[in-house]
């Protein structure tokens, strides 16, 4: 008996471990998954690369089955990492399958960005920093002859070109190219804005054309449209529209759609309604050709929500913000409210100056001349406004501030006390002075430029 088990377990012995090709042992099978792919990383502000899947299990006992490869390494969103490799699988035991192969780490497909920041002044220089992300720390990077008091700038949407107002009697417009590695300034040539003190210059969408806004105190204010040539050089103007003496036209500019262009004339208590040919660049009056406000209200600034539904409107001379309602079909404008852009019991001299809505649509905020403030207001579904706080800007003068395109940083320019404060913006909307500020003499502009490296 104990010969005839003998002889029945050599024979299994000699069965078990076959290769794969004999169907008495099977061999073991690889591990019982394969590695998943690694997630992707978010896009936008650049998510993280997810991890990479791990490798098959252990495979069985039995001939050399080999285990599952490990999964593939994310890919990485914009300036996110990759995604780390795969643990490779787990041999099967008793000649089991061979573990599997680690996956690739992936490799950073992040974009980083070029931060500049442009500040124009009194004195003819446009000074140049490099701002550091997150932090929002700012570097000089150099300076431009800017002219006559480049009180404004503005940039085409492919930050290839930069133009500056030459404030002065008659006023200019001067035109730029921008380094894209240094973020340094060489000038192009120069063109009339076709009025006197020009305060404002904007570049509609197409970046085919120059809108610029000539305050002409004591004189016929005016608004112009000059082409820009593929160049970045601009050409005469192809359109003039005039508000009148003492006007004050303090601001033109295109909304969301390019269909539309807007003039707030501090002088009259208007804003003037325009249709825009961006083919042309010719401005049609809109029927009412103006909206008018409250006596002293003094439209100074305006700005429109991501999706120029709304738009808000800063009173200089009453120390308001009107939300506005825009009728996206005839670009007709319409008043929604009215808020005081100055906390309850304040009653020292102030005039209100620029205004930005939040890339998310969430908030918008104004400048205060004289409280020295940031007036924070929340957004409702229907467009109307809430005031929710204010803080102090870290100087004097706040004349003109930008939000960063990410929604990150807001910066200041305090033109009185010859500064430029860097405020970071929370998940709430909320402002907190992060400690950056650099000195630049009287700056009455600032803003962000972004460039891929």
């Amino acid at each position: 008996m104990r010969l005839r088990w003998l002889f029945v377990l050599l024979l299994l012995t000699a069965c078990d471990g076959d290769d794969e090709s004999n169907p008495g042992g099977a061999g073991g099978n690889a591990g019982t998954s394969a590695g998943g792919s690694a997630g992707r990383g978010g896009t936008g502000g650049g998510g993280t690369g997810g991890s990479a899947g791990r490798g098959g299990g252990s495979g069985n006992a039995g001939s050399s089955g080999a285990g599952a490869s490990g999964g593939s390494a994310g890919s990485g969103g914009v300036d996110a990492g990759g995604g780390s490799a795969g643990t490779g699988g787990t041999g099967g035991t008793g000649g089991g399958g061979t573990g599997g192969t680690g996956g690739t780490a992936g490799s950073d497909a992040g974009t980083a960005q070029n931060f500049f920041v442009y500040t124009g002044s009194g004195n003819g220089t446009i000074s140049i920093f490099r701002m550091s992300m997150p932090s929002g720390a700012l570097t000089a990077a150099g300076t431009a002859d800017g002219g006559n008091n480049p009180s404004y700038l503005a940039w085409d949407p492919s930050h290839r070109f930069l133009f500056a107002v030459n404030e002065g009697n008659p006023g200019r417009v001067v035109a730029f190219s921008i380094n894209q590695s240094t973020g340094a300034l060489t000038r192009l040539n120069d063109q009339p804005s076709a009025g006197n003190g020009p305060a404002f210059v904007s570049v509609d969408h197409t970046g085919k054309f120059a809108l610029v806004a000539n305050y002409a105190s004591g004189d016929q204010g005016t608004a112009a449209v000059l082409p820009i040539g593929t160049d970045g050089r601009l050409a005469s103007q192809v359109d003039t529209e005039s508000f009148g003496q003492d006007s004050l036209p303090h601001q033109i500019q295109t909304g969301p759609d390019n269909k539309y262009a807007y003039v707030p004339c501090k002088g009259r208590d208007i804003v003037a309604q325009f249709s825009f040919n961006a083919t042309s660049g010719a401005l049609n009056a809109l029927t009412p050709a103006t909206v008018s406000f409250p006596s002293n209200t003094g439209p100074r600034h305006m700005a429109f929500s991501p999706s120029g539904r709304n738009a808000y409107l800063v009173g200089e001379n009453n120390s308001t913000l009107t939300a506005l309602a825009v009728d996206t079909a005839t670009g007709r404008l319409s008043s929604l409210e009215t808020e005081n852009s100055l906390p309850s019991g304040f009653s020292g001299q102030n005039t209100g100056a620029d205004v930005h809505v939040s890339p998310d649509g969430r908030f918008v905020y104004s400048s205060n001349r004289g409280h020295n403030s940031i007036a924070m207001f929340s957004i409702a579904a229907d467009g109307r406004i809430t005031l929710v706080g204010h803080t102090p800007t870290g100087g004097n003068t706040p004349r003109n501030f930008h939000i960063d395109p990410s929604g990150q940083i807001l910066l200041v320019a305090n033109q009185g006390s010859n500064n430029v404060v860097v405020f970071r913006i929370g998940s709430d909307g909320k402002l907190t002075n992060t400690g950056n500020t650099v000195s630049v003499n009287s700056p009455a502009f600032v803003g962000v430029v972004t460039q891929a490296q």
